[in-house]
């Protein structure tokens, strides 16, 4: 029998030369999580981000967090305003507003004449009034959502479902991250006809349909299971229910969205939620809570919504352009937020954990 230390330290080497998109400091941490030794990793990030709360008041600087609140997909604004599916501008939640706040960019290439992906950036909260976040709208109605698996989240899907395929590969607009992991997110994931991780009623969920239409729901209560289910990503507990900001989110014992980080923490954070009409409301940002982030989605119409991942390296939202013969052009490519860690070319080759693809509609 090989000592411990042996068999620990190739069980690591294993994981630091697979086939990754992850540093090798993500891939330790990503090991240490999945051998019982999550405990260390959430105790030094609680510690690390207690230290490095952002500072309260101040005026935000566009050019210093490198957003522009201006167009990034080459169309002119005045164009936009006649998209009869642009919602009206946000209003500010930090007085008073910067030029530009609150108002609707286009965030991918036109379907049929307009702009199904908008992206919006504003302030979360009045006390943190430097920090810029993001907000965006995706019509249904123009775009279809596939759940794409990572190579370690769900971790058993053939080599040929990594990525957007071929037939939709020149109708790909937009990538964003999924939730956190399995371990992590108490519930389950199905795609395609199988259970990677038994569904958990009453947890929050991405239900995918076959028609490529995203309902975020309690599982057991807006969704079961169905044929027109082609996808469910649950985690945790919803944000925002029936409109309302759930109770609880404040409560730094509450664990209904996470243990790894305290939900007073203000960290990266992204979610997802569904509006009245059934367009999706993503929310990214550095310097969130889970109640600045809740209330985010809750400002921008979403009457129910979930948190998907958290910190740092896992917080992504890029958008993509084609040529004139339909291939994506990586040089174009652009995140929502300058200061997201990972490319702007993420979702363009197989990633490790899963994620949401947006596809134009033919």
């Amino acid at each position: 029998m090989l000592p411990i230390t042996a068999a620990v330290g190739m069980s690591l080497g294993r994981e630091l030369t697979r086939t990754s998109n992850l540093s090798l400091q993500e891939r330790t941490v990503e090991w240490m999580r999945g051998h019982h030794m999550g405990t260390f990793i959430n105790l030094f990030e609680n510690s690390y981000y207690k230290s490095h709360q952002p500072k309260a008041g101040g005026n935000p600087s566009l050019s210093q967090e490198g957003v522009t609140a201006t167009d990034k997909s080459g169309t002119s604004a005045d164009l936009n305003a006649l998209d009869p599916n642009v919602p009206p501008a946000l209003t500010t939640i930090a007085a008073p507003p910067f030029t530009g706040e609150g108002t609707w960019h286009p965030f991918s290439e036109p379907v049929h004449g307009q702009y199904p992906v908008q992206a919006s950036y504003l302030r979360a909260d009045s006390v943190h009034t430097s920090v810029i976040d993001a907000v965006v709208h995706i019509n249904q109605k123009l775009v279809s959502a596939r759940l794409i698996p990572g190579r370690t989240i769900p971790g058993n899907s053939s080599a040929s479902s990594l990525a957007v395929d071929s037939t939709d590969r020149s109708r790909f607009l937009d990538g964003f991250n999924s939730g956190f992991r399995l371990d992590d997110s108490h519930g389950g994931f199905f795609l395609n006809g199988k259970t990677s991780r038994p569904l958990v009623a009453g947890l929050a969920s991405i239900v995918v349909h076959t028609d490529g239409t995203v309902n975020v729901a309690q599982w057991g209560r807006e969704e079961t299971m169905t044929p027109n289910v082609e996808a469910v990503r649950q985690n945790l507990a919803l944000l925002v229910d029936a409109g309302q900001v759930v109770p609880g989110v404040d409560d730094v014992k509450n664990r209904r969205w996470g243990h790894t980080v305290s939900n007073q923490l203000f960290v990266w954070r992204s979610g997802l939620g569904v509006d009245a009409q059934g367009n999706l409301i993503y929310a990214a940002g550095d310097g969130l809570s889970v109640r600045t982030l809740a209330n985010l989605l809750q400002h921008a119409g979403a009457v129910r919504a979930m948190e998907l991942d958290i910190n740092y390296p896992w917080v992504s939202f890029n958008m993509f352009q084609h040529g004139t013969d339909g291939s994506i052009n990586p040089r174009l490519a652009t995140k929502l937020l300058p200061k997201m860690k990972k490319p702007a070319t993420r979702y363009l080759s197989p990633d490790d954990r899963d994620w949401v693809a947006l596809i134009a509609r033919p």
